[in-house]
């Protein structure tokens, strides 16, 4: 992976090496697209589908063996979410959510796409992909204040 060395837009000295820092812009080229419908199927459950994707110029990212923060080369991701929330009275509620997503550098280059920390359930490391289950029940009245059957 290729991070530039430690800059920043109130940094001044480099950290590592004592040398002046090289000054950044704080806002990269970036754009995003979402689109998603919502349903109430049944009385009390409400359901929301989205799909997502996201460009960025660039990315700050930590890198632990050299103990640095760095920008890094163009980043795409993408996924969709399936979010529920069924709630007969004011309490309990069940929310429960299932979110895939895709992280990945943009081109190609001898050290690969695979992008440090955008974690993996993937056994090809080389394609990064993240599956997130989430169930919640809550049996007090304030975890979803305003939810009515």
């Amino acid at each position: 992976m290729s991070v530039l060395p430690t800059s920043g837009t109130t940094l001044t000295v480099d950290p590592t090496s004592g040398v002046p820092a090289d000054k950044v812009t704080p806002l990269v080229g970036t754009k995003g697209y979402e689109s998603g419908v919502r349903s109430e199927p049944l009385p009390g459950w409400r359901t929301t589908l989205s799909l997502w994707s996201l460009g960025i110029d660039s990315e700050w990212l930590f890198v632990g063996d050299a103990g640095v923060t760095g920008f890094s080369r163009s980043i795409r991701r993408y996924g969709v979410e399936w979010n529920n929330l069924y709630a007969v009275n004011s309490r309990p509620a069940i929310d429960a959510d299932i979110a895939w997503s895709h992280a990945r550098f943009r081109g190609d280059e001898p050290t690969g796409n695979t992008i440090p920390g955008a974690g993996t359930t993937n056994p090809h490391p080389a394609e990064p992909r993240v599956l997130r289950l989430s169930l919640r029940i809550a049996s007090n009245g304030t975890a979803y204040p305003g939810v009515k059957a």
